[in-house]
């Protein structure tokens, strides 16, 4: 491939991924908290318990993306983005347009998990399997696949992305943690050794059956910098809002805010701080659904 196509090919990828104007109605951030219950962060796992006040990966991100209409916040959360920062701090890239074109292609992962059932790409697949997915099987680069959601994945991918597979990860916490430190330790911990954590998180999007849907828009799509869910969106047991969403946690500062983490999202670089966000530890306690580090 030569290497006007390959820009060419490139720069057609991330118009078609940042052309959205109205965020997904569907953000696919399927997890199931309950297989995640019981699974303890242990002191175990070689991470220091002398951790600096501030520690981010945001250099080693690819820029960030748009899931558009399609329900793959999985794809974009796991493979472009988890698994690009790691390819990024194996090869000691820190240019971002540079790792952008090193970046995993999200829609092999997503495909390859997405069954018959969803051929329009409008569910979504579970964080955990996605992970697994990366361990066991990897991740294609883009430029060599840039697959659509309608596109098979052929026996020549599956080969390649062997090259790509993650060496393991480790589950850090669920929505049942008792305590906002026993959600924000184990992340901040992961980050400081250099793992990127996929997080799932509540954006609060309401049901489609909700009868105020037209009317009601969700605080996350209109975050500038900091995230501050309503009081409302954090009532969602009471309101029945849900909004599972997959992003990354790329770093964390503890006197950001009184304290927060650093996120890349996948809505393009027209939302949020140039496709980043921040959000407290203590809203995080409150919509951190599952999360786990990937190395």
């Amino acid at each position: 491939m030569s290497k006007l196509f390959l820009l060419l090919a490139l720069s057609f990828f991330f118009l078609k991924t940042n052309a959205q104007t109205q965020y997904p109605v569907n953000t696919g951030g399927l997890s199931d908290p309950d297989k995640w219950k019981g699974e303890k962060w242990s002191e175990g796992l070689g991470f220091s318990d002398v951790l600096p006040k501030t520690f981010s990966l945001k250099q080693f991100c690819p820029t960030p993306a748009d899931q558009g209409q399609l329900a793959t916040c999985t794809g974009w959360s796991v493979a472009y983005g988890a698994r690009t920062i790691l390819l990024a701090m194996q090869k000691k890239l820190s240019n971002q347009e540079q790792i952008t074109a090193e970046a995993f292609d999200p829609m092999f992962l997503f495909n390859s998990l997405k069954g018959d059932h969803q051929p329009e790409c409008d569910y979504g697949v579970e964080l955990g399997h996605a992970v697994d997915f990366l361990v066991k099987s990897g991740a294609v680069s883009i430029k060599d696949y840039q697959l659509d959601c309608s596109d098979a994945v052929t026996g020549e991918m599956k080969n390649s992305a062997r090259h790509y597979r993650a060496n393991g990860y480790q589950i850090l916490f669920s929505y049942y943690e008792p305590e906002v430190a026993s959600k924000v330790k184990p992340v901040k911990a992961a980050l400081a050794n250099g793992q990127p954590v996929v997080c799932n998180i509540l954006t609060y999007f309401p049901p489609k059956s909700a009868a105020f849907v037209k009317s009601y828009r969700p605080s996350f799509w209109d975050v500038k910098n900091l995230w501050q869910p309503t009081v409302q969106e954090l009532n969602y047991h009471v309101s029945d809002f849900g909004g599972p969403h997959n992003v990354v946690i790329v770093g964390y500062d503890d006197e950001k805010f009184g304290g927060a983490f650093e996120l890349m999202n996948s809505y393009g670089t027209g939302w949020g701080d140039n496709g980043f966000f921040w959000i407290t530890y203590e809203d995080f306690y409150y919509v951190g659904n599952g999360g786990m580090s990937v190395y």
